[in-house]
């Protein structure tokens, strides 16, 4: 192109923005340079001037509006994906993904994207409200006028029409004025529901949205901690990997076939076993092989630098998961009720403290089966238990790999990898993890390998 100051009508350049903008414009008249140049010349002296701009900031709308409450694993993958989306200068699909959850957890997905929304614009205003603009302009009326919280808030005229031409933004007409139960902003309740923008089946929050890599996992150092484990900033159990590789249980799970017994009842799908009422009776050797990765030599007396505590290594995050710490890390008057006056009297050794281990591991167990289950994880796959061909060999998701893979990188990773697997044909041997997610991939995947075939639950409980 010549840089003539001047455009051919029957040009490609013409053509193509008619092609990808001439809807946009048809009801508006472009302003003519007179125009352009007063409506610069008013802004300068303070005044308003005669073109259209969008009058709100939507990033400051929607984070004003993100009053609900999140789960810990959704606030720490909103964390990961503000730092993440934050320099870069592309959004990508992260919209896209964050506008199918609202659309398929109606409140719950919204409070989710408003929580990354907050934190986005907390430290880039400007890319927050690209963001919350990207998402918006993907849902429909009621949907988007719940997301930003009223229906003024929204105004798709095109930047640069003159305002006297240009005519008020539409207001879409509704059935009633109220909003569904499911889409009333604010109505979101913190417990799990189900959700995953993938697809309606898979139910957690936004953060399942997160197909995409965008955590910046910079900050997980994957160190070795006093005890000899591996760290784990993201869930908070550090494990020794270098032992899961000759640690893998040969206890089967051989469970009678009702096809050959008509008076066996058909087995229950693990997602229908998984609910947080029913005590999932976590068996010995499943606790005896996590405690080998995780306690290592020390046992319940393990710590490592990261404050992580006992056999299974439960980090901060787990200890609020199960109400013992609050977000301060301050311990609860329920961890005073059960004894524990400091984190040294929880690893004392003693049988009491050793048994209470015992028993929060399997509370966290409870946890991690009712956010797998928010996530849809039991129904899209542990229920079709499809078989991993993954890097230091092949083995089958079961329930057992499941949690293992939230204990040791926690529910949202392990719903991202999963994600991931099932894209690439659950082949990890072939395909390259993506940079972003390779070391919390890797760690996810030994830890499930390690425990796909040690049963989970206790036979009466099934």
């Amino acid at each position: 192109l010549t840089v003539d100051g001047r455009m051919d009508p029957g040009g490609e350049t013409v053509t193509r923005l008619r092609h990808d903008i001439g809807e946009d414009f048809a009801s508006h008249s472009a302003p003519d340079h007179r125009t352009v140049i007063d409506h610069h010349e008013r802004l300068a002296r303070g005044e308003e001037g005669p073109l259209f701009t969008r009058p709100k900031s939507l990033g400051e709308i929607v984070a004003k509006n993100a009053t609900e409450t999140v789960d810990h694993d959704t606030e720490r993958s909103n964390r990961q994906a503000a730092r993440y989306l934050h320099d870069r200068e592309d959004l990508g699909d992260h919209p896209r993904f964050a506008a199918e959850a609202i659309k398929q957890a109606g409140a719950k997905g919204i409070g989710e994207v408003r929580d990354l929304v907050a934190k986005l614009f907390q430290n880039n205003p400007e890319r927050g409200d690209r963001y919350a603009y990207d998402v918006a302009k993907q849902l429909d009326p009621e949907q988007r006028d719940a997301f930003l919280g009223s229906a003024e808030a929204w105004d798709d005229r095109p930047f640069g029409v003159p305002k006297d031409n240009a005519p008020p933004a539409k207001k879409e007409e509704t059935e009633s004025k109220e909003q569904p139960p499911e889409l009333q902003a604010g109505k979101g309740t913190a417990d799990p529901v189900p959700l995953d923008p993938a697809q309606p089946a898979d139910p957690t929050p936004f953060q399942a949205a997160n197909a995409e890599p965008q955590a910046d996992l910079a900050d997980s150092d994957g160190g070795r901690g006093d005890s000899g484990q591996d760290e784990d900033e993201q869930n908070g159990n550090g494990g020794d990997d270098t032992k899961e590789t000759h640690l893998a249980s040969a206890e089967g799970q051989n469970k009678p076939d009702s096809s050959t017994n008509p008076d066996s009842k058909p087995a229950k799908k693990p997602s229908e076993l998984a609910n947080e009422k029913d005590r999932p009776n976590v068996t010995g050797r499943y606790k005896e092989t996590v405690g080998k990765v995780e306690g290592g030599s020390q046992g319940y007396k393990a710590i490592n630098k990261r404050g992580c505590l006992g056999l299974y290594q439960l980090c901060k995050d787990a200890l609020e998961a199960l109400k013992l710490k609050d977000e301060n890390g301050q311990l609860t008057q329920k961890a005073r009720d059960l004894g524990i006056s400091d984190d040294k009297s929880l690893i004392d050794g003693s049988e009491k403290m050793n048994k209470l281990q015992d028993e929060l591991f399997e509370a966290y167990s409870r946890v991690l089966e009712s956010e797998a289950k928010g996530k849809g994880l039991y129904v899209k796959y542990v229920d079709k238990s499809p078989t991993i061909v993954g890097a230091n060999g092949t083995f089958k998701l079961t329930e057992a790999a499941l949690i293992a893979g939230g204990h040791r990188w926690g529910m949202g990773m392990t719903s991202r990898y999963l994600r991931h697997m099932e894209k690439v044909g659950w082949n990890s041997k072939n395909t390259p993890f993506p940079d972003e997610y390779a070391e919390a991939f890797e760690a996810i995947e030994k830890r499930m390998q390690l425990l796909h075939d040690v049963e989970y639950r206790a036979p009466e409980a099934k």
